[in-house]
């Protein structure tokens, strides 16, 4: 357990190098507790080492989510008060220029189910967001097809084929919005802002196609 006073004096940043480390090492130590004479087993000075060792390993499954790279600002803002370490919230512009020991002193280990949600929550933001940002590149290089109208050579209709093509997709796109839409309790402002656009230019391409088909 004396490897624990070196890590602690590892700079954030520098915890990414070196977590397949620790965990091995704490693996190892784990496999050492479990070896031990069951006659020491059920007595005081094991209970308490079990804990420290346990603390151990809860802290580095809390370091595994920090060390993700999906976090915004406003997550690190979040985590930073949340875990009362107000260095944290500059990770996303510093890299984490502060030690491990302010994670562990303000004992990030009882955080550990807190981190993991809030990554899993991070990484669906991250899905969304991919997905509008795909969305949007679609749209800028879809092509409307024009040709001439029967019997009104002046006017000219967007042609049958590509409109149905053009509504197939904006129907499937629509779709995914509401599905983003009903989780915007879970989203950040940004991301809400931008599925409520995309919902309006949705309605209004739609309007249009009608009108020129």
């Amino acid at each position: 357990l004396k490897q624990i006073d070196s890590w602690k004096d590892l700079m954030f940043s520098e915890v990414k190098e070196n977590l397949e480390d620790m965990q091995k090492k704490f693996q190892d130590i784990w496999t050492k507790l479990n070896k031990v004479n069951k006659k020491l087993v059920n007595t005081p000075e094991y209970a308490e080492l079990k804990e420290q060792i346990q603390i151990v390993g809860n802290t580095i499954e809390a370091l595994v989510s920090l060390n993700e790279p999906v976090y915004d600002d406003n997550h690190w803002k979040e985590i930073s008060e949340t875990l009362n370490v107000k260095e944290a919230a500059n990770v996303k512009s510093d890299g984490g220029m502060f030690k491990l020991k302010l994670l562990w002193d303000n004992k990030v280990h009882e955080y550990k189910t807190y981190l993991e949600d809030t990554l899993s929550l991070a990484q669906n933001q991250q899905k969304i967001k991919e997905s509008l940002n795909n969305i949007d590149e679609y749209w800028k290089t879809c092509e409307f097809k024009f040709i001439d109208h029967s019997s009104r050579k002046e006017i000219q209709i967007l042609e049958t084929v590509i409109f149905f093509e053009i509504k197939l997709v904006l129907e499937e796109h629509a779709g995914k919005i509401a599905s983003f839409k009903s989780q915007s309790r879970n989203l950040t402002a940004e991301l809400v802002s931008r599925i409520k656009s995309k919902e309006q230019q949705f309605q209004n391409i739609l309007n249009c196609m009608e009108l020129w088909y």
